[in-house]
């Protein structure tokens, strides 16, 4: 009795942090949330979803920074990567993190809006304007056509895609080799070998799954 509740309690105080952190919520935090939900809106069409059921399980912290970084990659017009939000990556074992977003997914407010997703409530992002809203989904739903001239379901298939997949494709990558293997501060540079990697991605996703 005593256990559950304080369990009460803990969500209580949780849900009060989370209502008054919506009201001061950072610009680069609400733009990270709201891409982080559309992954979670488009992974819930797939047959994948319809099996599984569990978005937190499928959604580690992991999966989710490999995620973001092929979002800002195939940020046609650089209105995400270049606007001084998340145009830094850092060259981890594990594939390239964002450390800013990173930092907030595992901060107690950040993990807590991130759960609340993955159950499918509804999570207030006051600082989402429509302008920004449509950026993403246009870089969510703009085709990509691969060498063979056919379409690639990009999206479907990276969020379907297994973690360990997921990482060793950003391994695959020029901006991440160079980072991890010849610079001391690991620093990623996206935009230097921006085109060659990304149609290599397309490659790799244009022989991955069903297209």
């Amino acid at each position: 009795m005593v256990n559950s509740q304080r369990y009460t309690n803990f969500v209580a105080q949780i849900k009060f942090k989370v209502k008054k952190q919506n009201t001061y919520m950072t610009e680069k935090q609400t733009v990270f949330l709201a891409i982080v939900n559309r992954f979670l809106e488009i992974w819930r069409g797939t047959q994948d979803a319809q099996e599984q059921g569990n978005a937190r399980q499928h959604f580690t912290r992991v999966k989710i920074m490999k995620l973001f970084y092929f979002f800002c990659m195939l940020d046609e017009q650089a209105e995400i990567r270049n606007s001084n939000l998340f145009g830094h990556f850092v060259a981890y074992p594990f594939g390239p993190v964002n450390e800013e977003a990173y930092e907030f997914l595992k901060s107690e407010i950040g993990n807590c809006l991130f759960e609340a997703m993955c159950r499918n409530e509804k999570v207030d992002l006051p600082l989402l304007t429509p302008e920004i809203g449509n950026i993403i989904d246009n870089i969510l739903q703009s085709p990509q056509i691969g060498e063979n001239g056919m379409e690639i379901h990009v999206w479907n298939n990276l969020i379907k895609m297994p973690v360990d997949e997921l990482v060793e494709l950003s391994h695959q990558t020029t901006a991440w080799r160079e980072a991890y293997l010849y610079s001391s501060e690991h620093d990623m540079n996206i935009e230097d070998n921006l085109a060659e990697d990304k149609r290599l991605i397309l490659k790799i996703l244009s022989n991955w799954g069903t297209t």
